[in-house]
């Protein structure tokens, strides 16, 4: 009988020995950071300064004397129109607009600089950015003999010159339209430009850009900043550090229902620092997940709303988390 108790306490011993072990084992795992697999979109973006390059022409006092003008900036002004007078001490001088278009009283002194006639000649050593000086002639009311008073822009069409290394100018094609993004006073537009022409130098080249939309945010700048948007992916988003390497072949971990960590392959549409767009795999069935290929071997892929392993280095095949 003594012998029989003393072999049920050891059973129990055991036992509890096994379920502080699984316990420790299961909680010693930890969690694990994870994010959901969903479908997104990925630009491959180049960033670049461009300059706007409008038909502009500048208009200047002839005396001295105070000024009043009667039309706002950025109104639309037809040729022979009445747009200021000048008061002398003797007489009321009025101004015209020369051509019709667009006007404004913002004069950077670089009109002469970026010629709209000459715009396809620009290179590389042209479009270096210059120091300028912006003046607004309208919140000054006196005016000297030969101040810049205003100019009109001709038209609803510009050019804006972009320079990039050649490795990216080589990603364009003249004659061709390409999405750019212009980021102007902390505001983004996506408007679509046409390469007019595209100049090559030694190292770096001049895309010229033709547009007739988007005029009446910029008919006023000079420098403004670009996205050149080369490419759009689109298939499952996931975050960059979540793929890794296994046995030669990219992926990453996925935590299933049973908590239970797997690996999966992953083809790459496109990637960035922070992002990655993979490719949701080809259709099997309704009840299989997707495939990719690799190397003549197909692979199944991850799926939408898979829960997909932030650090990679902290988990493994079969482990069992939180």
């Amino acid at each position: 009988m003594a012998k029989k108790s003393f072999g049920l306490k050891n059973f129990f011993f055991s036992f509890v020995i096994v379920c502080i072990v699984i316990y420790i084992f299961q909680n010693g795992n930890g969690s694990v950071k994870t994010i959901v697999a969903e479908k997104g979109t990925l630009e491959d973006i180049i960033n670049a300064q461009g300059i706007v390059i409008k038909d502009e022409e500048v208009f200047c006092a002839g005396v001295d004397g105070n000024i009043t003008y009667y039309h706002n900036d950025g109104e639309k002004v037809n040729k022979g129109l009445q747009i200021a007078d000048i008061n002398t001490n003797s007489s009321k001088i009025p101004y015209y607009s020369g051509r019709a278009g667009i006007i404004t009283y913002k004069v950077d002194g670089l009109e002469d600089v970026y010629k709209y006639q000459d715009v396809l000649n620009l290179t590389s050593s042209s479009t270096v950015r210059k120091e300028f000086k912006e003046t607004d002639s309208s919140k000054n009311p006196d005016v000297k003999n030969g101040d810049k008073l205003f100019k009109v822009i001709s038209g609803f069409d510009y050019y804006i010159a972009a320079t990039l290394s050649n490795e990216y100018a080589k990603l364009f094609e003249e004659n061709k339209y390409v999405k750019i993004r212009v980021i102007s006073n902390g505001a983004e537009s996506d408007i679509w430009g046409y390469i007019k022409k595209i100049n090559y130098g030694s190292e770096e080249s001049v895309i010229i850009l033709y547009f007739d939309d988007y005029f009446y945010k910029i008919y006023d700048k000079r420098y403004i900043d670009l996205q050149m948007i080369t490419d759009i992916h689109e298939g499952l988003k996931i975050d960059s550090k979540a793929i890794c390497e296994k046995d030669g072949v990219k992926g990453v971990y996925v935590v299933d229902i049973s908590n239970i960590v797997k690996f999966f392959p992953v083809q790459i549409l496109g990637q960035n620092d922070k992002d990655a767009v993979v490719y949701e795999g080809d259709f099997v069935s309704e009840s299989q997940r997707r495939t990719i290929k690799f190397a003549d071997k197909k692979y199944e892929t991850i799926k939408i709303f898979d829960k997909i392993v932030l650090d990679p280095d902290k988990v493994y095949e079969g482990q069992i988390v939180k």
